[in-house]
């Protein structure tokens, strides 16, 4: 699963940035991005919000 690109492109963030909000690395974060791991199921209500969705 690829988390955070379209987010990140569409509110015009850097992977730091990004990585930064959800509190994790920017090499977390940008392996998510290209799938190659997947944020821990304790992070999505840090990623819906992210989204700007309501957990």
């Amino acid at each position: 699963m690829k988390i955070g690109d379209k987010l990140r492109k569409a509110k015009k963030l850097m992977q730091e940035q990004l990585a930064e909000y959800w509190n994790v690395t920017a090499r977390t974060g940008s392996t998510w991005e290209t799938g190659l791991s997947s944020p821990d199921v304790n992070m999505l209500p840090r990623l819906i919000k992210a989204k700007g969705g309501m957990f």
